[in-house]
């Protein structure tokens, strides 16, 4: 199943993920915030968001900028853009959803460890993370790897692959045991390196106590049909190949 935005925002997952969530722990928010909403409208689950960005000032920029584009373009859409605070502030006032105004990163000068917005979060077990922090998610992949065990899935957005690539086969190693990768996206949205490597990918993994009893595994062809979307209209989506690492 498809959960958030039809182009960027939304992911790929295993419908069992979301029976199994029980919360939500999101990674980056800006005014992109479809996937945490459609969850909420299919369960009644806890979300707590964390983004340091999204400020008043970062409301009114948007509001500004998406009106003037939008008037200036004929783009209906994008006007429609400069009303999304609306929803934010709809979302974010009702109880079990919060926004904290705090950057992940090392602890200190403001910045949340891994660990502290898990505590913030107060969140046990049968969690869903989701991260989209430009490049911040290498700094809490170890701590990732230490408290898997309280989530039930992962969707995870990975920023200048071709420079990390080896820090990402070696978290998938470490989760390996845990988790099964079950959907990869080439964000369409970012560069290809001259290797054909997409710079910025979309994964998401699953826990491996969600598998059924004898359940076998099957490959797909990515992208999926009807589910995976290029990340700005109009692009085309780029061709997946795997190969050994």
């Amino acid at each position: 199943m498809r959960v958030g935005g039809k182009f960027d925002g939304g992911y790929v997952l295993p419908e069992r993920i979301l029976d199994a969530t029980r919360a939500v722990l999101s990674f980056g928010l800006s005014d992109e915030f479809e996937f945490e909403r459609e969850l909420a409208r299919r369960k009644p689950v806890a979300i707590v968001c964390f983004d340091h960005t999204v400020t008043g000032a970062f409301w009114l920029r948007k509001v500004v900028a998406n009106i003037w584009k939008g008037v200036a373009r004929g783009n209906k859409a994008q006007f429609l853009r400069a009303f999304r605070f609306v929803r934010y502030l709809s979302f974010f006032n009702r109880d079990g959803h919060l926004h904290v105004r705090k950057a992940l990163g090392y602890p200190g000068a403001g910045a949340l460890s891994f660990k502290d917005a898990l505590d913030i979060a107060a969140f046990d077990k049968a969690i869903f993370l989701k991260m989209d922090i430009e490049g911040w998610e290498y700094r809490l992949l170890p701590e990732i790897v230490v408290e898997r065990e309280r989530f039930v899935g992962m969707a995870i957005e990975f920023h200048d692959v071709d420079l990390h690539e080896q820090r990402i086969a070696q978290f998938l190693r470490d989760v390996s045991a845990s988790f099964l990768l079950v959907h990869f996206h080439a964000n369409s949205h970012a560069q290809v390196g001259p290797g054909g490597q997409s710079i910025v990918i979309e994964v998401t993994l699953m826990h491996r106590s969600l598998l059924r009893a004898g359940e076998a595994l099957k490959a797909r062809r990515l992208p999926i049909a009807g589910l995976d979307a290029p990340n700005i209209p109009g692009q085309r989506e780029a061709a997946v190949v795997f190969a050994d690492i």
